[in-house]
């Protein structure tokens, strides 16, 4: 596992490095498609997550609510929930 783990860090910094080098700052419309796409990612996720029930019954259903949307600020952010 530390193998692929150290894999993923070094193209990471790669990829992070090479940006850098490039020095093009993110166009407003290209992050705005990426937190449309973090957005989407994260609604999906909230959708699916098992854990909130089990929160819920440890912590009550108040907490358990609160907890689950700032695990997913981007979905609940869209909604329009924050």
């Amino acid at each position: 596992v530390f193998p692929a783990f150290r894999g993923y860090v070094q193209e990471h910094v790669r990829l992070a490095r090479e940006a850098l080098r490039e020095g093009k700052p993110m166009s407003d419309e290209a992050r705005k498609g990426v937190r449309r796409r973090q957005a989407a990612y994260d609604q999906y996720n909230m959708e699916r997550d098992p854990a909130k029930k089990m929160f819920a019954g440890v912590f009550g259903k108040e907490w358990a609510e609160r907890f689950h949307a700032s695990l997913f600020e981007f979905a609940v952010e869209v909604a329009g929930l924050e």
